[in-house]
């Protein structure tokens, strides 16, 4: 899963993303499409966490967050930066792979 942001319309480019997490071993993920939010996909895990999307000013955001996944005991943290070309309006949660689809689950956006 990654999210991304945008001004006017998704930015799909030059995010500066990574994330990192166990599942019995270590790995390790990067993305420049988007806010990455684990490296490794486990079929039929579950997601719980937090990812947070703060203003840098400048039109600058950085993102980070920690998830558990409980069905296979693991943790994936994440974190990363983008810039947009104006102020930020949308906010899209996808997959890096763009054709994925979500098995189910919930996700709540609070902004202010």
């Amino acid at each position: 899963m990654q999210i991304q942001v945008g001004s006017g319309s998704i930015t799909s480019s030059g995010y500066l993303s990574t994330a990192s997490g166990a599942t019995g071993s270590f790995g390790t993920g990067t993305s420049t499409s988007g806010f990455i939010l684990q490296p490794v996909v486990n079929s039929g895990a579950v997601y719980h966490g937090v990812i947070v999307i703060s203003g840098l000013g400048s039109n600058s955001w950085s993102s980070s967050g920690v998830l558990s996944q409980t069905t296979v005991n693991g943790n994936d943290i994440s974190g990363g930066s983008v810039g947009l070309s104006g102020a930020l309006d949308r906010v899209s949660i996808t997959t890096v792979g763009g054709t994925d689809t979500f098995a189910g689950g919930t996700f709540n956006i609070i902004w202010e």
